[in-house]
């Protein structure tokens, strides 16, 4: 089973949402697991943690193995990253209740569980700043031809912000040389987003990216 890319984490918003990961897992029945089945099979497995804002983490071991039934074993982790008293008393709760549970999950059940882990992954976030080139004062044409020479001028060494701050029509950054700051996938614009994360840290875009917005040249800055 694939496990999460580097940085990435499952990100939930309460406690509550993972009784509802839980309720929609197929579970096999439950019966009696010898602990050195366990001790066999979970050897090697496949970790998925869920971090809420407020504190609490809890995670789901699921064996790369299978066992005799041709069934994944899921072992389940609590803990508190939280002083909070709440938090701690919920973590306590949850480990009373679950700390000792070796749950069996089917093979399609744990591979949909894995593919759907999307739903929840939050990805880390990415910095960037941008020059957007509006269109309300020149066609399409002079806009990419504009943003290709400006993109020239950046390869031979111009100042990526006071370019920005000469011809961005994006008013809200532009005097800070177009600083957008940090966003996560689903901020922005989907031709925006892509094209950000598809630069490594100082690279700008080799041709503007056409949004809704206009052209923007984008550099990745963190």
């Amino acid at each position: 089973m694939p496990d999460l890319n580097p940085g990435e984490t499952l990100n939930v918003s309460a406690v509550e949402a993972w009784a509802r990961v839980l309720e929609n897992l197929s579970f096999a029945s439950l019966k009696a697991v010898t602990s050195e089945e366990v001790s066999a099979i979970l050897t090697s497995f496949t970790t998925l943690t869920a971090r809420t804002f407020s504190g609490f983490v809890m995670s789901l071991d699921i064996s790369e193995a299978k066992n005799s039934a041709g069934n994944h074993l899921v072992r389940l982790g609590f803990q508190s990253e939280s002083e909070d008293p709440v938090i701690m008393g919920q973590v306590e709760s949850f480990v009373r209740r679950y700390a000792n549970w070796v749950l069996e999950l089917p093979a399609w059940s744990a591979s949909g569980l894995i593919k759907s882990r999307s739903d929840f992954i939050s990805h880390p976030e990415i910095g960037a700043r941008h020059i957007l080139l509006s269109l309300e004062n020149r066609t399409k044409e002079e806009a990419l031809s504009l943003g290709q020479s400006l993109i020239e001028r950046l390869k031979a060494g111009e100042s990526f912000a006071e370019l920005a701050k000469e011809y961005s029509a994006d008013a809200s950054n532009r005097d800070n040389g177009g600083d957008l700051g940090t966003f996560g996938k689903g901020r922005m614009v989907k031709p925006f987003e892509e094209a950000a994360y598809a630069l490594k840290v100082g690279e700008v875009t080799q041709t503007p990216v056409e949004t809704e917005f206009g052209f923007h040249i984008i550099e990745r800055t963190q």
